[in-house]
């Protein structure tokens, strides 16, 4: 059953009360929805690397393993010890943002990577 929640209110309440009646027994755990990366953005990301991969002859898995390294990195702080985010847990929008930034980073090179439009055309 889907629960709609809109800002921390229960929009079916009764639906809601309904279910957690049934679910007195059970022990469960309640989280924010976050959109992870899509499908698109992963094929396309995996072919980008594979672009850098024809480039370069570096492997793909290293290449993937770099620009983790460069672009998601989270250093040490007293609150927490350094880092590196996966990929697979990047919100939408972020893994958009770290794959600008690996466009840029490489554009440095010489080596200019298509758009995602332009990936699906010619790829």
């Amino acid at each position: 059953m889907l629960i709609t929640v809109k800002n921390w209110d229960i929009v079916n309440k009764e639906e809601y009360f309904d279910y957690i009646k049934w679910l007195r027994d059970w022990e469960y755990e309640i989280k924010q929805y976050r959109r992870i990366r899509s499908l698109e953005q992963n094929r396309y990301y995996r072919g980008l690397l594979g672009i850098i991969e024809k480039e370069t002859w570096i492997p793909v898995d290293e290449i993937h393993e770099k620009m983790r390294m460069k672009f998601l990195y989270v250093p040490e702080s007293w609150v927490q010890l350094a880092y590196c985010k996966s990929t697979a847990t990047l919100k939408t929008n972020e893994f958009s943002e770290y794959i600008e930034k690996i466009k840029n980073f490489m554009s440095q090179y010489d080596i200019i990577l298509p758009n995602a439009d332009q990936f699906e055309k010619n790829f």
